[in-house]
């Protein structure tokens, strides 16, 4: 189950854009997975769920946003939504049709701090 190294690979990425703020701050993760990404978004979820516990706040929450892939066709132009990636046209049926950043990536798009109440002396 590869999403396991990538939520670990996740919590590493979360922790060095996170410094010099707590960890155990951190309230809420948005990530970003492309419908070509090639991973579950139920394992994502489950493997974080494991792992969250030890590296992050506990209530932690992760919200995945899933990314449809487009591509455009280089024989008529026509920019449609991609299904695999090795896709032809569907309306001219020139193959391959290139891919447009985004549909197969995994991106952190989003991180929540919960509010501090300052200190008063």
């Amino acid at each position: 189950m590869h999403e396991l190294s990538l939520c670990q690979a996740l919590i590493q990425l979360v922790r060095e854009r996170t410094a010099p703020r707590p960890i155990r701050q951190l309230t809420h993760i948005t990530v970003a997975i492309g419908s070509l990404a090639g991973v579950d978004s139920d394992a994502f979820a489950f493997a974080f769920s494991a792992i969250r516990d030890q590296a992050l706040h506990p209530a932690c929450q992760l919200e995945l946003v899933s990314v449809p892939a487009f591509g455009r066709c280089a024989g008529c132009g026509r920019r449609d939504r991609v299904q695999y990636a090795s896709a032809g046209c569907s309306h001219c049926g020139h193959w391959p049709v290139q891919l447009e950043p985004g549909g197969d990536d995994i991106c952190l798009t989003g991180m929540k701090f919960a509010a501090t109440t300052p200190a008063f002396y």
